[in-house]
């Protein structure tokens, strides 16, 4: 009887220890899955940001050169670039997402500081956006590839295999389209004036 009693004891115990195991494990886990979901939505929230700071610098430049409107480029949200760039830094392990978020940055730094000298020689010019938009794009596929890999981590799928070519390739398109369509800009523009 006694025999019968501690084998209760530790059959017992060991179910409880590893439930307890279990519970922690689950735990652990589900905390690890949180952490990869909102480091995604982080990743995903910045560079959707410092893209549309770049579209907004470089619309402000357009309506600058094209509709020689006055100070736009000065009052473009340099500090938003500035701490969207930063967190991502900050945020990404991934060294491609790194260099391209370099390229964007480089780019823009030389646009602007050509555009701020005035009197710009417009052949000298136009590379400038060329590069700048190139390394958007590039950006742009490069950070929807990382934000894609760090969410599949999360859902514990596997992520449809897709090259960073590829999606090179798509942003490069859909840029072409959108570069295609002719501009509402001035339309609206001249509605206003």
């Amino acid at each position: 009887m006694r025999h019968t009693m501690i084998m209760g004891a530790i059959v017992t115990l060991t179910a409880t220890l590893v439930g307890a195991g279990i519970a922690f494990l689950s735990q652990w886990l589900f905390d690890r899955r949180q952490r990869t979901g909102r480091l995604g939505e982080l990743l995903l929230e910045q560079s959707a940001l410092l893209l549309a700071l770049n579209d907004d610098f470089e619309n402000r430049l357009w309506e600058e050169r094209s509709l020689k409107l006055k100070n736009r480029v000065v009052t473009w949200d340099l500090t938003s670039s500035r701490l969207a760039k930063s967190k991502l830094e900050i945020l990404s392990t991934d060294r491609e997402l790194n260099n391209a978020l370099s390229k964007l940055h480089l780019a823009g730094v030389c646009l602007g500081a050509y555009w701020r000298r005035g009197n710009c020689d417009e052949d000298i010019l136009d590379g400038y956006p060329t590069a700048y938009r190139s390394a958007r794009v590039e950006f742009l596929a490069v950070s929807s590839a990382a934000v894609r890999s760090v969410l599949a981590m999360r859902s514990n799928q596997i992520a449809p295999e897709v090259s960073r070519e590829d999606a090179t390739d798509v942003a490069r398109v859909l840029w072409q389209d959108q570069a295609a369509r002719p501009s509402r800009r001035p339309r609206r523009l001249s509605r206003l004036g």
